[in-house]
């Protein structure tokens, strides 16, 4: 994965002292992100807790995001250049799939809509090279 505003790939490390476990997800420079609240890594049969679960798709969401540009692309090509335009039903969901990954993908970008960030001149929303247009 090419580096990007988002340094990935990110890594997930745990800090294990026997009476709680903490995770810390570092970018590809091995700056530390975020650190978990304390939680007990599962065992056996156990079920995982949510803190857990919610690292690991933190830790996935880069490479989750380059499969969605590169999806995003595919799609358009489709629907551009395939015979499913003889399809009102599939060019209707296929339009609204497009729509809806494009959504996710300026969230991902510019955070969500109805985040109201501080007045500084230091704080920044999406790439700040233009890369993404997802129009």
């Amino acid at each position: 994965m090419t580096d990007t505003p988002l340094h990935a790939p990110w890594t997930l490390h745990f800090d294990r002292d026997g009476t709680e476990d903490l995770g810390t997800i570092r970018d590809a420079h091995g700056h530390g992100i975020v650190t978990s609240r304390p939680f007990w890594i599962p065992g056996g049969g156990d079920s995982v807790p949510a803190t857990l679960a919610a690292l690991w798709a933190m830790t996935a969401a880069p490479g989750l995001l380059a499969v969605l540009r590169e999806g995003l692309d595919t799609l358009l090509d489709v629907q551009r250049f395939s015979p499913v335009h003889d399809d009102p039903g599939v060019v209707a969901a296929l339009s609204a799939h497009i729509a809806r990954v494009r959504a996710v993908l300026v969230e991902a970008d510019r955070g969500p809509a109805f985040l109201t960030l501080p007045e500084s001149p230091d704080v920044t929303t999406g790439p700040s090279n233009g890369e993404h247009d997802y129009r």
